[in-house]
């Protein structure tokens, strides 16, 4: 066999690149197979397909602690100087995780009430609807994604699919590798030592370091140093497994055959890396699975596997978990009380020379922040909350690596964000954190640099135009306004329900509302349709009611906590409710120069371009896509 000598050094990020678009174009559910399998099964198995709330978790109205039940109104002024007393018929003691009772909305905690021996309540604090109460959707609500696919279920995973209703998921059949010892001088573990042999050992380091991974791994026995022996190893054995791992053989000496067989009977990716220890290091392609060629010396082939092949394997199982300390800014202010030491979930991003934190969901109850996070910080006692701004350190829970690479969005809510998310994942291992903060919430982050995109839907009441006004307004500099999607808002109501076409009828009904945040572009359309009727917000039941994303107002409005509200129409549709629209927005994209000019702008717009995303936006429903590439705005 005619040999080359030269080895052409890959440095070790491009090849980490190269192995994962080889993993994830070789094996992929056509080529690996699927199976359904039992929710409380799947533990450890990498999902094919996303997994999203059925019901709302929790489904019914739970006491979130020991104490009693009441009514809100009965503590109305209450106060040390002015204590309310509830008579025994106007409360019900009740313990954390049980059913509210149906003529009940709040709950008192224990230390905040004296009984006294007649069984009177003496209150001095007063109480707000669902106080101290886990409502329905809480933590998830039907149809938001509590997973991914194309990552692994753990614990977590299967304890919320199990709370929301789901029974069985899709996951790809289980992923195993051979491995492969080569050489003239290896010896069997139980053969008699001899000199100048070696017992061959890389064997149980490598399978173990995979199956910690959930493959299955066999041990071949040891090839001799024999081109034609290793070739015909490779073809029995190639077929039999997703991947191939073949130990010795890599360098470019006399007895170093793998990557010649794989330059001629199959495809040479990379022979060389940059890299001390560890340089001879092959991977290539052969009878369409993947084969790694590791050096012989342990020392090489751990940093090897640890710094190159580890994280790229890692990234097709879809694995996040890791640990580690980072210093991060506060995107937002914290609140916290000061009594105790607080734990607060956070999502986490680099961008530009920063890393920047936002809190996720808190509270005792969720679980869902447990599976979004990427990490947490500590409060300590005495300390009143996170200012914004402030330096923090975080303790991840998701690898380092993949935070450095994540995108962060911060603006206002649309089901498209969801659908990115999904695909960014599955198409190129990228991370979305997602912050819902509302239009002029992710016009603050561009403005201020603390995120790598944000999409807004502000009209301007004097122009009708949407957008460009706020823009101009803010004196963004250095940034670009892109055109993405047109969707239609309207009036949802449960069906059955009396249609509103404007709020004057939803005040005469005296229906209950549920609003977007102050700050969305929701809210600041449903503002101005009020002072368009000569309407203030008290003439409205409820308009103080505020929720973050469209499909927390369908949800108010399915499960009877409010009569009426304004979302988008695929999340009527979805809900089944009644939609009556309201006009057409604009939902574009605001993106920072520096973001528009980087590698991960361009993966961003083949998502938007694919036809998953674009089959999948069609099929929901009330949106027509206007993405351009010319911005429609830029500074």
């Amino acid at each position: 066999m005619k040999k080359k000598y030269f080895l052409e050094r890959t440095e070790p990020e491009r090849a980490k690149e190269i192995i994962s678009e080889t993993l994830r174009a070789l094996l992929n559910p056509e080529t690996l197979g699927t199976e359904v399998v039992e929710i409380h099964k799947a533990s450890g198995r990498i999902l094919s397909e996303s997994i999203r709330a059925i019901y709302p978790v929790p489904r019914e109205y739970l006491s979130a602690m020991d104490g009693v039940a009441t009514k809100a109104e009965f503590t109305f002024g209450a106060s040390p100087s002015n204590p309310v007393m509830l008579k025994e018929e106007q409360y019900k003691k009740i313990n954390t995780g049980n059913l509210l009772p149906p003529e009940y909305d709040c709950v008192i905690r224990r230390e905040d009430y004296t009984e006294t021996d007649q069984g009177t309540l003496i209150i001095i604090k007063p109480h707000h609807k669902y106080q101290n109460v886990r409502v329905p959707g809480e933590d998830i609500l039907p149809y938001d994604l509590i997973l991914e696919k194309f990552r692994p279920v753990d614990g977590k995973t299967v304890a919320l699919a199990l709370q929301s209703g789901i029974k069985n998921v899709t996951v790809l059949s289980r992923i195993n590798a051979v491995f492969i010892p080569t050489g003239n001088e290896l010896l069997r573990l139980g053969e008699e030592y001899q000199k100048g042999k070696v017992f061959e050992t890389n064997s149980y380091i490598f399978k173990h370091e995979l199956e910690k991974l959930g493959i299955e791994v066999i041990v071949n026995d040891i090839v001799p140093d024999d081109p034609e022996r290793i070739e015909k190893c490779l073809y029995d054995l190639a077929h039999r497994f997703h991947l191939v791992f073949i130990c010795g053989g890599t360098s470019a000496g006399e007895f170093d055959y793998t990557a010649e067989i794989l330059k001629k009977h199959g495809k040479l990716l990379i022979h060389g890396l940059n890299l001390r220890p560890g340089k001879p290091f092959v991977f290539g392609i052969f009878n369409n699975r993947p084969v790694f060629g590791l050096p012989g010396y342990p020392g090489a082939a751990l940093f090897d596997f640890e710094y190159v092949v580890l994280p790229a394997v890692m990234d097709f199982l879809g694995i996040t978990e890791g640990t580690g300390e980072v210093k991060a800014l506060a995107g937002k202010k914290i609140v916290s009380s000061e009594g105790e030491v607080h734990l607060i979930n956070v999502v986490i991003s680099k961008v530009g020379k920063n890393y920047w934190f936002y809190p996720v969901k808190q509270g005792s109850g969720p679980l869902s922040p447990f599976i979004n996070r990427n990490g947490y910080t500590v409060v300590d006692k005495g300390v009143e909350g996170v200012e914004e701004m402030e330096e923090k350190l975080i303790h991840l829970s998701t690898r380092k690596d993949l935070v450095d690479r994540s995108l962060l969005f911060v603006g206002s809510h649309d089901l498209s964000m969801d659908i990115i998310k999904e695909i960014l994942w599955s198409e190129y291992r990228i991370l979305l954190n997602i912050v819902n903060v509302g239009s002029l919430g992710g016009i603050q982050a561009i403005l201020k640099g603390r995120t790598h995109l944000s999409a807004i839907h502000l009209l301007d009441e004097e122009s009708g135009d949407y957008n460009t006004t706020f823009v101009k307004k803010y004196e963004l500099k250095d940034f670009y306004l892109f055109p993405f999607l047109e969707r239609e808002q309207g009036f949802v109501l449960r069906k059955g329900h009396e249609e509103v076409k404007t709020f004057r009828e939803i005040a005469e009904k005296g229906y209950t509302f549920v609003s977007r945040q102050r700050g969305s572009g929701t809210r600041i359309l449903t503002d101005f349709l009020l002072k368009k009727e000569g309407l203030n917000p008290i003439n409205i039941k409820g308009y103080q009611n505020e929720v973050t994303t469209h499909i927390e107002v369908a949800h108010y409005v399915k499960e009877g906590l409010a009569d009426v509200g304004v979302a988008v129409y695929p999340v009527a549709q979805l809900f089944d409710l009644k939609f009556i629209p309201i006009g057409l927005e604009e939902y574009d994209l605001l993106v920072p120069g520096y973001f528009v000019r980087g590698e991960h702008f361009e993966k961003l717009i083949k998502v938007i371009k694919s036809t998953e995303f674009l089959e999948r936006i069609e099929k929901l429903g009330g949106y027509r896509i206007v993405f351009k590439e010319c911005p429609k705005l830029e500074g």
